[in-house]
């Protein structure tokens, strides 16, 4: 399930990682874990910040996020049936009926699905409804409104019989006019924008998005909402029942909170690219986080709105650390102590100069800013150069953070976490 501001910045219902014991040993233990001191290489003397970088791209290849399925059984939309459904009065129901029809007649579609296993999409005939859209509805109203409509007596719905039913999408818009509440969380507008989820109609299951128009929303930013839904729900079209592209691989846990939304459309990761801070959507195609471009250490949303060089400073964590959904690698301290970890700078071609490193907590969680501190030294550096972060922990717990590489107005981002 994924639910969308109208700024993007996704609520993550699920992703609150919580204190949890340690995989093995006490507290602080393992390599390199002692209190003050160092891990991996970072004795070494800092880098010399007036030294060429490495002409090797990238100078390091540590392991990169994945987004994995969430299920043995997870499924996608192999073959998308995609069906606008708009209700009477709707002025803007041919031009967001054209946008998805154009994208997928493009060559963007297959090149941002293909490796997940999705084949090409199809625009289904939209529902044109005669009746006028409700003042005010909620989601369960929403998915019992969805059934009604497909127990066969209504053909504009088209085919109901299992195989059909599983193959579609059923993307239903709502006006501004319109009050859609999503149960504990309350209004779509003016915050969340959209959401999808999936119904069951007999033996089917059935992948349904909903998508309102806020007031005073352009009409390039309702357009991306609408493409990017549809990216969250091929990858993960019964997102309950068998989770399809719902998480990061069991290494990378924390890149859940940092994307905050973790399905094909990148969530968080992606937005801050696409819009920058402005609030026009920046590409021709709401982008998808891509793991074969991440694999290859390029920028991994697809397209990108940036230019230059993907860069990257790659913190070294190889503790196991647990969380509540499971171990993932981390860095082990102990609360009052500090260890001193290398953090590796990579691009995959030249940059314009040196980019800027510094970390700080993923509050998204909870846990207050100051609960770890984090010192770089130097704070600067290049593709090859290894920089030293010394991390403080304050406060007992899983304690999520983000290292942001900075160089001119382009920034990028890499996830870890804090544990005992």
């Amino acid at each position: 399930m994924s639910l969308a501001k109208t700024t993007f910045r996704r609520v993550s219902l699920l992703l609150s990682l919580v204190p949890a014991a340690c995989s093995s040993g006490s507290a602080g233990a393992g390599p390199g874990s002692d209190a003050g001191g160092p891990r991996g290489d970072a004795g070494r003397d800092a880098p010399a910040l007036d030294a060429p970088a490495s002409t090797t791209y990238p100078a390091f290849t540590p392991a990169v996020p994945q987004l994995v399925l969430g299920s043995p059984q997870g499924v996608v939309l192999a073959t998308p049936q995609v069906r606008p459904v708009h209700f009477a009065g709707d002025t803007a129901a041919a031009h967001l009926d054209g946008v998805l029809s154009q994208w997928f007649a493009s060559s963007m579609w297959a090149t941002q699905t293909a490796e997940y296993g999705i084949g090409p999409a199809t625009l289904a005939t939209p529902v044109m409804l005669s009746e006028q859209p409700p003042a005010t509805t909620s989601d369960p109203d929403i998915a019992t409104w969805l059934q009604g409509k497909l127990d066969g007596t209504h053909p504009e719905f088209g085919g109901v019989d299992t195989a059909t039913l599983q193959s579609e999408m059923f993307v239903i818009f709502y006006p501004p006019t319109s009050t859609v509440t999503y149960p504990g969380v309350g209004a779509l507008c003016p915050d969340i924008g959209a959401y999808h989820l999936e119904t069951v109609v007999g033996s089917a299951h059935v992948a349904y998005v909903v998508i309102q128009t806020c007031e005073g929303e352009s009409q390039p930013t309702i357009d991306y909402r609408e493409e990017y839904e549809v990216l969250a729900t091929v990858g993960a079209p019964w997102p309950n029942s068998l989770p399809g592209y719902v998480s990061f691989d069991a290494d990378h846990l924390a890149w859940n909170v940092l994307a905050g939304d973790d399905e094909l459309s990148g969530g968080a990761l992606c937005y801050f690219e696409e819009f920058g801070d402005g609030g026009t959507p920046l590409t021709s195609y709401a982008p998808v986080w891509s793991n074969a471009a991440m694999r290859a250490y390029h920028d991994p949303c697809v397209p990108t709105a940036a230019t230059g060089s993907y860069f990257s400073s790659v913190p070294v964590m190889d503790d196991d650390v647990t969380t509540e959904f499971g171990t993932t690698k981390g860095i082990r301290v102990p609360v009052g102590g500090s260890v001193t970890v290398d953090v590796q700078l990579l691009s995959d071609g030249p940059t314009s100069g040196p980019w800027t490193v510094d970390a700080s907590v993923l509050t998204a969680t909870g846990k207050a800013q100051d609960a770890v501190s984090f010192a770089i030294d130097p704070a600067t550096g290049k593709n090859g150069d290894t920089l030293h972060m010394t991390v403080t922990v304050k406060d007992a717990g899983v304690v999520p953070f983000v290292v942001t590489s900075t160089l001119g107005s382009r920034q990028t981002q890499w996830a870890g976490i804090v544990a005992q």
